[in-house]
């Protein structure tokens, strides 16, 4: 496939300009471990393997949506808690392709503790932190959670291609995203891109490379 009459770019962000498992994942078990805690009245200490889990959460499907994603794993987490999980496949599997809305079908009682709105709330004062959660979001972090970090879970993003290569891509194409964010999140993750150092290069500095190469930009 040839890429010499490429006119516009479009990116979306996870996974092509940031690196937010280290965000949106991180947020989505820390939310649901503080959810357990409140519902259970003490520390969740249930055991997940986030790299591995959530990979199989979102091959689940209908788990695309990070913060419904959380309310699953707070459902979960639950479970072990008590000591009466299934095994992950199985819990996954009783949402039959439903994603959440499936388990809360599944695991009613279980489900009514844990509404969505609450874990919603949760996940954007951990992402946004005090610094950022009104702006992101419309609500103080601390109304949500008392004592919520300053600086929010974005902060720990990765940066995927070069500052200096998006620009001379956004001078050369136009170029536009396509992404499940929220205006202020896409807006938010537009800074980091342009102010943030990369560490090396990914597949996307590489799928840039290409494009230039072969459009003679």
């Amino acid at each position: 496939m040839s890429w010499a009459r490429v006119q516009a770019v479009i990116f979306d962000v996870d996974g092509v300009l940031l690196d937010a498992r280290a965000s949106y994942h991180a947020v989505a078990e820390d939310a649901a471990r503080r959810a357990v805690a409140e519902v259970l009245c003490e520390p969740c200490t249930a055991p997940f393997d986030r790299e591995r889990e959530v990979a199989q959460f979102k091959a689940a499907g209908r788990f695309n949506d990070d913060w419904e994603m959380a309310r699953g794993i707070a459902l979960l987490l639950h479970l072990r808690q008590r000591g009466a999980a299934p095994q992950l496949q199985r819990f996954l599997q009783a949402a039959q392709g439903g994603g959440v809305a499936g388990l809360a079908n599944a695991l009613p009682i279980i489900a009514a503790m844990y509404p969505q709105e609450r874990i919603s709330r949760l996940c954007g004062a951990l992402y946004g932190g005090r610094s950022h959660c009104r702006e992101l979001f419309g609500f103080d972090a601390q109304d949500a959670l008392p004592g919520a970090p300053e600086r929010g879970f974005w902060e720990r993003e990765r940066l995927l291609a070069d500052p200096a290569l998006l620009k001379r891509v956004a001078d050369r194409f136009a170029i536009a995203l396509y992404t499940g964010r929220n205006p202020g999140e896409a807006a938010l993750a537009l800074v980091r891109c342009a102010y943030a150092h990369v560490a090396g290069p990914g597949d996307t500095t590489r799928a840039l490379d290409r494009l230039f190469a072969e459009t003679g930009a």
